[in-house]
């Protein structure tokens, strides 16, 4: 990663992304059916938390997280670089969930995409 004590805030802030890319990952490949799959991502891509009691458990805590972890590093970056990278971010996240949300159609449906 970065070396250097000044740059700690940017460690932090690497190693939550990677946790949660991994915990989405897992999500998509083994804990959320097709539908309930399809409405996270749709929660994602509205980037709106306000009907979040019509996801279970497991994918509120998850979206939580994504939207937490998000805002505070958009808190940050406003403080720090008068910058707000929350669309930024928030259109990354709606890019991987919209992938791994194809992903699981295909497994789902049997398609097997070619290697070439």
């Amino acid at each position: 990663m970065v070396p250097g004590p000044e740059y700690s805030a940017f460690r932090d802030m690497g190693t939550k992304i990677i946790c949660l890319l991994v915990i989405i990952d897992d999500l998509y490949d083994i804990y959320g059916s097709l539908e309930e799959l399809e409405l996270f991502t749709d929660f994602v891509e509205r980037w709106d938390i306000t009907e979040i009691d019509k996801l279970p458990k497991n994918l509120k805590t998850v979206l939580l997280a994504v939207f937490n972890t998000t805002n505070q590093i958009g808190f940050w970056t406003m403080q720090e670089r008068d910058f707000n990278i929350i669309p930024y971010l928030s259109k990354q996240w709606t890019n991987m969930c919209k992938a791994f949300l194809k992903e699981a159609k295909w497994y789902y449906s049997g398609y097997k995409p070619s290697q070439h």
